[in-house]
């Protein structure tokens, strides 16, 4: 998934089944003990291990402020840098690098605490001037993954080595959204312009995080060791090592040998793995979701094909696609009819149309559509053209390892209501050139978001004229929705910021840039007989692997 999508992530904050893209390393020993331990340190004590085994295209960047798809969050990010605010187990807001905080009655003035006795990963205090420095160069660089959290703060000020103080011109309703990776400035602050900023590869991250990073291989593991010093209490185990796989029968073999100790299920491996005693599994809605975008970008310097700018045809598509074929045909089960841009597990947020002009699958809707808006087959090849003669006629980018099988459902769909569609099937990375340095030289592709339970404003951003280029993978405009993203953002009445925020989702839906084809849900597996202590995030339903559950997992 994208980001999952794209930043996502942002995004993005717990991908499930991350990954990379190759078997298990041979640098990393899988563990033989039943405790899941490895042989002992040089002190004589058994060094706990927990391995997660993954599945996706190697990160990006282990930059923070140039990383864009959400496996550099699951892997490094969420590891190692931290924010002042954070999310207990029942989604409401707790202290992290911020013991408390303040806002003014006016709402232009927010006040962090900050803990004392934090250390950075090589032993350097964190204070103050950390803080200060991460928002400020997000904001004086515009760097690209934060800019958006941060602009609307016109001041960041220090008050002494532990307070800062955050104003705003306008009230600041989605503090929630402007929680960035608080990084080191000893480190980071050697370098003075936006280039330097962003061609630093950050080899060796380093932050205040509840792990300290240890090796890498690309495409084979990630490893970290416990931060005795967290200042949330030391981790129980030892060594965190996500563990990379090609594919997903590779993954199962090794849970199952006790190569690794949890992992995400897919849906072809659901029935193989409810049969083996050892393995628990874990169901839960995920925040994901995944769409059928399409290239609405205006500029001239689009590659796309114009006719796909008509929400004639987008909209007819919406009505073409079987979705009930997709959910259990190509996602075996592990997917919900979703409509708007927040899933329902993220709460008041989301929306829903009211049944009446639900885009179900109705084939002859959409044939109607196509036939009223002046689509027609002159020519009888099964291909509806145009008054000029330009035919429906389409190309659809689709990373394979992730679509193909929706995407062959939605070719056969569009077929039958007279749309031709072209699929290339490529990786991650090309699927991203084409969109952001090719020109957008496509007419459609599927991809993937996390919607944070925190706070809309991500998601929603990801459709404003601003982030064209930027975390828009269609490149859609419209003035009005920009309009009330920002009125979201500073409406402190949180009833009439719900009806803004679900607005925007109906002007979306009835536009379609996107269309949202399923809401994922996932499974999570692990040894029971080895491990126990796993915690949800959310506590109601949710997925295993998370903060609280790095903190606490422990070997029986």
């Amino acid at each position: 998934m994208k980001k999952i999508l794209l930043f996502v992530f942002v995004v993005m904050l717990f991908a499930i089944v991350a990954g990379c893209t190759s078997s298990q390393p041979s640098q990393v020993k899988p563990s033989e003990t039943p405790n899941g331990s490895e042989q002992p340190s040089e002190s004589g004590k058994e060094v706990v291990t927990f391995k997660y085994g993954v599945m996706d295209s190697w990160p990006d960047s282990m930059n923070p402020y140039l990383s864009v798809l959400s496996i550099s969050q699951t892997l490094y990010h969420d590891n190692v840098y931290e924010t002042l605010i954070g999310l207990d187990q029942k989604v409401n807001m707790e202290g992290r690098l911020a013991e408390s905080w303040d806002v003014s009655e006016d709402g232009l003035t927010w006040t962090f605490h900050l803990r004392k006795g934090v250390k950075w990963h090589d032993g350097e205090d964190f204070n103050a001037d950390d803080v200060v420095f991460s928002y400020q160069v997000n904001k004086d660089l515009e760097l690209p993954r934060f800019y958006s959290s941060v602009k609307d703060f016109v001041e960041i000020n220090k008050i002494d080595d532990y307070t800062v103080e955050l104003k705003t011109e306008e009230a600041k309703a989605n503090i929630m959204d402007a929680m960035i990776d608080i990084v080191p400035e000893h480190i980071f602050g050697q370098y003075d312009t936006k280039e330097e900023m962003l061609a630093f590869t950050n080899d060796h991250p380093m932050g205040t995080g509840l792990f300290i990073f240890v090796e890498d291989s690309k495409d084979e593991y990630v490893k970290y060791k416990a931060n005795d010093q967290y200042w949330n209490g030391r981790p129980v185990i030892d060594e965190l090592i996500y563990v990379c796989f090609a594919n997903s029968d590779t993954l199962i073999q090794a849970l199952e040998k006790g190569e690794i100790d949890f992992c995400g299920v897919g849906a072809a491996q659901i029935s193989y793995v409810e049969s083996l005693s050892n393995i628990t599994l874990n169901r839960f809605d995920s925040n994901a979701f995944n769409e059928l975008g399409f290239n609405v970008w205006k500029d001239p310097a689009s590659k796309g094909n114009p006719l796909i700018r008509d929400v004639n045809i987008r909209n007819a598509i919406a009505y073409a696609i079987d979705y009930d074929a997709i959910f259990e045909y190509a996602m075996g089960g592990l997917a919900s009819k979703q409509y708007g841009l927040l899933p329902k597990v993220v709460g008041k947020w989301s929306w829903e149309p009211e049944d009446a002009n639900k885009k179900d699958y109705n084939p002859e809707t959409a044939k109607k559509m196509l036939e009223d808006a002046g689509y027609k087959d002159t020519d009888g090849d099964g291909i509806r053209e145009d008054s000029k003669g330009n035919k429906l006629d389409f190309r659809m980018i689709i990373i394979e390892s992730s679509y193909r099988d929706v995407s062959l459902v939605v070719q056969q769909n569009l077929k039958d209501i007279g749309i031709n569609i072209n699929i290339e099937f490529m990786d991650t990375g090309r699927q991203t050139d084409i969109i952001y340095s090719q020109s957008f030289d496509a007419d459609m592709y599927m991809w993937g978001w996390y919607a944070p339970y925190s706070d809309p404003t991500y998601i929603l951003s990801s459709m404003t004229t601003e982030q064209i280029g930027n975390l828009s993978d269609c490149f859609y405009s419209n003035k009005e929705y920009d309009e009330l993203f920002e009125l979201q953002g500073k409406t402190l009445d949180e009833d009439e910021r719900v009806k803004i925020v679900h607005k925007m989702q109906e002007i979306i839906y009835e536009d379609s840039p996107y269309i949202i084809l399923y809401n994922t849900k996932r499974i999570n597996a692990y040894d029971n007989t080895k491990w126990e202590n796993f915690q949800k995030w959310p506590e109601w339903e949710g997925n295993l692997f998370n903060y609280f559950t790095k903190l606490y997992v422990s070997p029986k």
